[in-house]
């Protein structure tokens, strides 16, 4: 493909196809080296977790907790819908 005899419309065609493609193409490689690399774990006896533990799982300790539902929030993120604007008006329910 010689993109330098194609139009500006079959130019224009390709850059909205690329990344579409690019992205299903990434996906299918990222399988193929996950599925991979789980066999040589298991061929040699070991699990993912034995050799990576719970990598990307960290637990984070919640901080507030919604008296009417129980519900909790870290304090990290978007806040939850039941937290008030002024957090000090939830200070006394805090975990």
């Amino acid at each position: 493909m010689n993109l330098t005899t194609m139009t500006l419309k079959e130019l224009q065609k390709l850059e909205g196809e690329l990344p579409v493609v690019i992205a299903a193409k990434k996906a299918a490689e990222a399988e193929r080296v996950k599925a991979a690399a789980a066999d040589l774990v298991a061929k040699h006896g070991f699990t993912m977790k034995d050799l990576f533990g719970d990598a990307g799982k960290s637990k984070v300790v919640p901080k507030y907790r919604d008296p009417k539902s129980g519900k909790t929030w870290s304090g990290r993120g978007r806040a939850p819908l039941w937290m008030p604007k002024r957090k000090s008006e939830y200070a006394n329910v805090a975990i």
